[in-house]
């Protein structure tokens, strides 16, 4: 899914279900859809244990998102 960056925003908390660290980054991001008039939004959580990247990555980059198939970002590239 091809995506434009809105927004970064650093994630670093205590779980209260597991009581462990989480930490990574939210990206605030907006995609045309065929259910809006517009365009859509949404965050998705890249956790720093992922082995996804984000060298390059700015606001207002447009970048390919791939999902594995738990629904967690799996791969990111920046679109040029």
């Amino acid at each position: 899914m091809k995506a434009k960056v809105l927004g970064i925003q650093k994630v670093d908390y205590t779980s209260r279900k597991t009581n462990k660290q989480v930490t990574g980054v939210t990206l605030h991001i907006s995609y045309p859809s065929n259910n809006v008039d517009g365009q859509a939004v949404e965050t998705v959580f890249i956790s720093e244990r992922s082995n996804v990247s984000l060298d390059g990555v700015g606001l207002e980059s447009t970048v390919e998102l791939s999902y594995n198939r738990w629904g967690s970002v799996d791969n990111l590239a920046i679109c040029k």
